[in-house]
């Protein structure tokens, strides 16, 4: 790996010394890197019937603005774009202890930089800021956009906002997610959960954590799902929820993060929500994500090509069809869930 990349991993290794790189191992790091790609929706949809992740640049997410200073004027509408009152939740420092603060109080944070701070989910929602910037993007594919409930409950539209060093220790979601990046860099480790768990690393969504979750760069190395990537300005990010991630800010960081459940990702996700066994909240979640997703694919096979082409038809049936192809080898609790047999029917009726 070229010096640049060496010096990239020694910056990350100053947040956290669990990604400290031996010299026998540049190679292998190199070989396991995402690079970004220009966004086409049929790349990204592929990626998403399939399992991967998708960084992309060039997906329009405008920014209200004529000034060439986006760090600044973001700033400033953030300071102006909440209520009075409002408050994120904030990781400060090394320790990572929780904190409320007032969102002015974040951006007067953020612009110093002078210790480690990290907000992931400041919802943005129904605020002067969300008029600021145009997301339509990151969620016109987003079945959770056609049921209130489900954009209350399961989308969380928010704001991302780190200083440098700041961490986010090895977790998974619930839902598949985007990250889209206006200012700063973030380095990304993703690798799949289950593997990773068997190999010893930890996930602090499914594991119990006494400090951090257990991580080492070799064990990362060796698993065959593991990948590392850069987030950096104009880019987006379009992550499965079954990867562990373990994410850290290189350069003071301003994005939106987002889940959404698509019809490209609609049985892969489903088939995970299910033999996962949730509780009776998570339960009832699924019952209306699967009554939404019934409906919207019986209103585009009225419509128009265009508009099932917008939102990935296509790819659902085509998962829809193997599934059932492939019906004998399924777990029994696919196979014995109502709500994925209608979904699997529906999509290849």
């Amino acid at each position: 790996m070229k010096l640049a990349g060496q010096a990239l991993w020694a910056k990350a290794q100053e947040s956290d010394t669990s990604l400290a790189v031996h010299s026998n191992e540049w190679a292998t790091l190199a070989r396991k890197r995402i690079r970004a790609v220009p966004y086409s929706r049929e790349r990204v949809f592929s990626s998403m019937a399939k399992g991967r992740v998708s960084l992309v640049t060039r997906l329009p997410v405008p920014v209200q603005t004529r000034s060439k200073d986006l760090s600044r004027l973001l700033a400033d509408r953030l300071r102006h774009g909440f209520l009075s009152h409002v408050e994120a939740n904030v990781r400060l420092g090394p320790s990572r202890r929780r904190a409320s603060l007032r969102v002015p109080e974040v951006v007067r944070r953020w612009e110093e930089g002078r210790s480690r701070m990290c907000v992931t989910d400041l919802h943005f929602r129904g605020t002067r800021f969300e008029k600021s910037v145009d997301t339509k993007a990151l969620s016109h594919f987003n079945l959770y956009s056609l049921s209130q409930h489900l954009i209350s409950e399961l989308e969380m539209m928010t704001l991302v906002i780190s200083t440098q060093g700041a961490l986010t220790d090895s977790h998974s979601d619930d839902s598949d997610g985007t990250n889209h990046c206006f200012v700063g860099r973030k380095l990304w480790l993703v690798w799949d959960r289950l593997e990773g768990q068997r190999a010893g690393l930890q996930d602090v969504e499914y594991d119990a954590i006494i400090d951090k979750a257990a991580f080492d760069i070799q064990t990362f190395l060796g698993l065959l799902s593991s990948r590392w990537f850069l987030v950096e300005p104009g880019m987006t990010l379009f992550l499965p929820g079954d990867l562990t991630h373990k994410v850290i800010t290189l350069d003071r960081y301003l994005g939106l993060g987002s889940f959404y459940f698509s019809l490209p990702c609609a049985v892969r996700t489903m088939q995970r929500w299910i033999l996962r066994d949730p509780g009776e909240s998570t339960k009832a979640q699924i019952d209306r994500v699967v009554r939404v997703s019934l409906r919207q694919v019986g209103a585009l096979r009225r419509g128009a090509p265009r508009t099932r082409e917008s939102w990935g038809l296509k790819h659902f049936e085509s998962a829809a069809r193997g599934s059932r192809t492939h019906w004998s080898t399924l777990a029994n609790e696919l196979k014995a869930d109502d709500r994925f047999v209608r979904l699997i029917q529906a999509g290849s009726s």
